[in-house]
């Protein structure tokens, strides 16, 4: 499970790879991270909701307290590191360049373009990591029925695209049939995790 979602009032969403620490937020010197993510907002935010109340109820989820034992400083310990961190300059710098920012500044004032498109939220079933999901409830085969036969044109984005000899074989069809495939995925050097 890898599922990222940050939902509010069960209004909007942001769906995608936003990770939570500083080289995530590009605030690092030699930060080689960029997330994309998407703002959702009507019915795929309740469908981002159900996808998060099944793995919430999953027999995958633990309390927190289970993995991470308490430090014994409460709610006051945690405000009293929030100001340090905000304090730093790698704190100030970024919150200068995100309120500098003119896609910030633009959402802000109501002025940004928005792309209204109809989508479909697609996630792999919680049992999944537990060996018990069968193959039509996985990400993929379920992609590949949304996603029907493309006339013209496929375009991915993906940061863990693994293909597979049965993956690979299904792009080659589609560029021999005249499908233009674009398929955009992280560089060896933009990841802390080697395969």
């Amino acid at each position: 499970m890898h599922n990222k979602s940050f939902t509010v009032d069960d209004a909007i969403s942001i769906i995608g790879g936003r990770n939570i620490a500083d080289a995530y937020f590009d605030t690092g010197p030699n930060s080689l991270f960029v997330d994309l993510d998407v703002l959702a907002a009507g019915k795929a935010v309740s469908e981002v909701s159900q996808v998060f109340d099944r793995y919430w109820a999953s027999e995958s989820a633990f309390p927190t307290q289970l993995l991470i034992p308490g430090n014994g400083t409460g709610r006051e310990g945690f405000k009293a590191r929030v100001g340090e961190v905000s304090k730093g300059g790698q704190f100030e710098a970024y919150q200068a360049a995100v309120g500098n920012s003119q896609m910030v500044r633009r959402l802000r004032d109501g002025e940004l373009d928005l792309e209204w498109v109809e989508v479909r939220v697609v996630s792999d079933d919680p049992k999944k990591s537990l060996g018990l999901a069968t193959l039509r409830h996985l990400m993929y085969p379920r992609l590949s029925r949304l996603m029907g036969t493309p006339k013209k044109s496929l375009e991915l984005v993906s940061p863990y695209l693994v293909p597979g000899k049965r993956g690979l074989d299904q792009y080659r069809t589609l560029v021999s049939r005249g499908v233009r495939v674009r398929i955009l995925t992280n560089a060896m050097e933009a990841t802390d995790v080697v395969a």
